[in-house]
């Protein structure tokens, strides 16, 4: 009887599995930048990335701040907010169990309209 025991806990410690993705917040993504009209210094998180069109890579699961610059136009600032990507499924196979993770990503592309600044008319 307790042979039958222990053969069943090794049988289902060493069936039993999840699967588990890297960690969310240590993971980077490509995002691009564009601007109408092109060519604004793109700022994120303070740090200039460059100019309309560009692309960088940036922490998914954090908001970012990001600001555009055009001589000509108004400063035009955002934030960007992840949003939930598809859940990743975790199964454990004599468990029984099933749950679903929602892991943050952020979108691929973001695209400015810069304001031209007001001039007084005399």
């Amino acid at each position: 009887m307790q042979n039958r025991f222990l053969l069943l806990t090794l049988l289902t410690v060493l069936t039993t599995g999840c699967a588990t993705p890297p960690p969310a917040s240590r993971t980077k993504q490509p995002v691009g930048f564009g601007s109408v009209p092109p060519g604004a210094d793109v700022f994120v998180d303070g740090e200039h990335l460059g100019q309309t069109p560009i692309e960088g890579a940036m922490l998914s699961k954090a908001t970012h701040r990001v600001t555009l610059r055009k001589a000509g136009y108004q400063e035009a600032t955002s934030y960007i907010v992840p949003r939930p990507r598809n859940p990743f499924v975790h199964v454990l196979t004599l468990g029984f169990t099933m749950y679903t993770s929602a892991f943050d990503t952020l979108e691929s592309h973001y695209t400015f309209t810069l304001e031209p600044t007001q001039r007084d008319s005399d």
